[in-house]
């Protein structure tokens, strides 16, 4: 397992993908500074890996529907700048198995995210 920790507020809300495509293209704009960031621990993967989005709630923060964790133009960005800047082939169905959100409170008090890349897909009880 690859954990990175960046330096970037996953949002909720879908208004980069309903309307103009400059909220998009600034989303897409922060995600890529992030990951860019942390540059120094690239690893390319060449082979198909889970991704777990962790969503650290900062101060003031709240916490989302477990189901809205993902939601929205944030999530889709992050995962698209982890393409663009060489860690992932592509982020189709071939190279990304399942990308999973969760939440939990920092304990400092700031908003970050923390994606970790797995060999295999989460398993879920029965």
């Amino acid at each position: 397992m690859i954990r990175v920790v960046l330096d970037y507020q996953l949002t909720n809300s879908n208004a980069g993908q309903s309307r103009h495509w400059s909220n998009h293209h600034r989303q897409n704009k922060i995600a890529i500074a992030a990951v860019q960031a942390v540059e120094s621990q690239r690893v390319a993967f060449d082979r198909p890996v889970a991704i777990r989005v962790v969503r650290v709630i900062g101060k003031r923060g709240r916490s989302y529907d477990p189901d809205s964790i993902l939601r929205g133009v944030a999530a889709k960005c992050l995962i698209d700048a982890f393409v663009s800047c060489g860690w992932l082939v592509d982020d189709s169905a071939k190279f990304v198995l399942q990308v999973v959100g969760d939440q939990v409170k920092s304990t400092d008090g700031v908003h970050r995210t923390i994606v970790e890349f797995h060999d295999k897909p989460a398993c879920f009880a029965e």
